[in-house]
């Protein structure tokens, strides 16, 4: 991570659905109107869409057994989870930007979409739960 002069942006990526421990440092950097350019929203594709238990690569990552608890819960509302943790991110007020990788076209209009996408209130009131519960 970067700290740049007053009114720049800020580099980092441990935000997302899975774990939130930058989120002290969201809260600072929005107290200062600095911004930050949020990495790995997708945690490295676990929460790409796909069940990630369900990919030989990413089965073994040490989040994946919680990404695909989120996996689970975003199919059971019939919800596309790329959305949830694109936008998740971008709306803490103190992410300006978010990086989102892409090898392809169709994966850019994927992540497009995603974040695009309307999701509900009732949707977000369960995340919002979800995300205190994890961190208790």
């Amino acid at each position: 991570m970067a700290v740049l002069a007053e009114h720049q942006p800020v580099e980092h990526d441990d935000y997302s659905l899975v774990r939130q421990t930058d989120a002290p440092l969201l809260e600072e950097a929005a107290a200062a109107d600095v911004g930050v350019l949020l990495g790995r929203v997708l945690l490295l594709g676990l929460l790409a869409g796909d069940d990630p238990l369900a990919n030989a690569q990413l089965a073994t990552h040490p989040d994946a057994p919680a990404a695909h608890e989120w996996w689970r819960w975003a199919r059971e509302r019939e919800v596309p989870l790329q959305a949830v943790a694109i936008q998740f991110a971008m709306r803490h007020p103190g992410v300006t930007s978010a990086t989102i990788g892409a090898r392809s076209v169709r994966e850019v209009e994927e992540n497009v979409a995603a974040a695009t996408f309307p999701i509900p209130d009732e949707i977000w009131a369960e995340v919002e739960e979800r995300v205190r519960q994890q961190g208790s």
